[in-house]
């Protein structure tokens, strides 16, 4: 069955996980179909129905007989993801009004009309089904007592029933509707996905959480967005972005007649596949030492200064087939700024605690620049040699590796109300002062909804000691704010 009317609604807010509905409610394309056992219809198909009808009846007037009406009825779940975990599936049935012999709407002229939602155990085609060949069901099912009035509605839990044909997708043969007691004069009048009025067609909302909480590893091979940049004059314009090193190193060439010259250089990882505001638990960087020899010296050295280097984070764009030492970009060096100590072996390995500065890029992609590694001291004659995403030793190209938890946002503004009147400056922040736009009383959160800090009376707050990140401003009065920390 294709989907004629599909709505994804997201409901997102200070809680650990975010929730997907899924509404599904076809027209015309829908699934389901009527089947009757009076004699002179068991063989025919009813699948353009514009009901979903459990009665029993009989039509001696007519000279017809008795006969019972069920009803089948089934769903494409296919655009529920596959690791989606369940918490909620509901199915609603719309009271039709249909009137027989006289009595139009729900019937319970002889009894109770309460009836049973039944799952399907073999297939069924919408347009061949009949009652002399209607499949088999299970033996118990959700249940819709008796109603209270002609045209009454119900929402039916069928999570057990979802959770399975979720499971088992070639299980999912759909329900069938049928009279608890099948005798004259009793019924259940529902519209069908044929019925004309939309309103009247079958609803099924199923509600669902991704488990987001997980680990990603970053790895790439010449894909990957890595490069040398180099000081000496003859290099200085040169672009190295295929190189196989990251170097962090200053050295001579004086007997190549070549003077000096500092190596820097870049990488970044495309971070878009973590979920957009996911809350970083770790983050390490692994740079593996390559045995480059550089004028016979093979490997990290420190022959007249310590090599000991810095990886800072870069805050403007740059390109892999372009970027030179002439027009590197910019980086931060006060924020975000992770030590690599001096080198106690010549292939020593280094894992970075880069969790700051993911974190920040991951809730700023736009300003995800990744990051520039120099020495501290450039000076002739020192250096850190790594292999580059380029290398052609696979075990020796820089390995990223995050750890993050649910997002809790996908956006603030569409979580919280947010006020036009009340404004805080400078945001983003980086000098630890905050202002208001007015006196205010509140408090700020982080996204796990956690109080990090408590404000009365005032137009401005100390954030100095809060980490960078995004928060929510809260007033006492119920004015919000999205606040990012850099």
């Amino acid at each position: 069955m294709k989907l004629k009317l599909l709505s994804l609604s997201i409901f997102i807010g200070f809680s650990t996980i975010a929730q997907t509905k899924l509404t599904i409610r076809p027209g015309a394309e829908g699934t389901d179909a009527l089947i009757f056992s009076r004699a002179d219809q068991v063989n025919v198909n009813s699948g353009s129905s514009t009901g979903i009808q459990a009665v029993a009846w009989t039509w001696n007037a007519d000279k017809l007989g008795s006969g019972i009406l069920r009803s089948l009825i089934k769903f494409d779940l296919s655009k529920v993801p596959v690791n989606a975990v369940v918490v909620e599936a509901t199915l609603t049935l719309y009271g039709s009004n249909y009137n027989i012999d006289g009595n139009p709407g729900h019937s319970k002229i002889s009894g109770s009309n309460s009836a049973t939602l039944v799952t399907i155990t073999q297939p069924w085609q919408e347009n061949t089904v009949t009652w002399n060949n209607q499949p088999a069901t299970g033996a118990s099912g959700v249940i819709l007592a008796e109603s209270n009035n002609g045209t009454q509605n119900y929402a039916l839990n069928v999570i057990k029933d979802v959770k399975n044909m979720l499971l088992n997708p070639a299980s999912n043969n759909g329900w069938m509707l049928k009279l608890d007691t099948e005798v004259p004069y009793r019924g259940l009048f529902f519209g069908s996905s044929d019925a004309t009025d939309p309103a009247l067609h079958p609803m099924l909302e199923i509600t669902y959480t991704i488990p987001c909480d997980g680990t990603q590893e970053f790895q790439p091979g010449s894909e990957g967005i890595d490069a040398l940049i180099f000081s000496r004059d003859d290099s200085k314009a040169t672009n190295q972005g295929n190189s196989p090193y990251m170097h962090a190193a200053t050295w001579s060439w004086d007997a190549d007649n070549l003077g000096d010259g500092t190596y820097r250089s870049l990488l970044k990882y495309d971070l878009s596949s973590i979920p957009p505001n996911s809350v970083i638990e770790s983050a390490n960087l692994s740079l593996f030492a390559d045995n480059y020899a550089i004028n016979a010296n093979p490997g990290h050295t420190s022959l007249t200064h310590s090599n000991a280097s810095k990886l800072y984070t870069i805050n403007q764009e740059w390109n892999e087939g372009k970027v030179t030492w002439n027009n590197q970009p910019t980086f931060e060096t006060h924020n975000s700024t992770v030590t690599l100590p001096q080198s106690t072996t010549s292939n020593q390995n280094y894992i970075l605690d880069v969790k700051n500065s993911v974190q920040e890029m991951v809730a700023n992609p736009l300003t995800n620049y990744g990051w520039l590694l120099k020495q501290d001291i450039e000076t002739t004659y020192s250096a850190m040699f790594f292999g580059s995403s380029d290398n052609t030793n696979s075990d020796l190209r820089p390995k990223l590796v995050v750890k993050y938890a649910c997002p809790v946002v996908t956006s603030l503004y569409e979580t919280i109300s947010v006020s036009e009147n009340l404004s805080i400056f400078p945001n983003p922040n980086e000098t630890g002062v905050l202002t208001f736009s007015e006196i205010s009383t509140g408090k700020i959160s982080d996204v796990k909804g956690n109080i990090v800090l408590n404000f009365s009376n005032t137009d401005v707050a100390n954030i100095s000691n809060l980490s960078k990140g995004i928060y929510i401003v809260q007033t006492s009065s119920g004015k919000n704010k999205k606040l990012v920390i850099k």
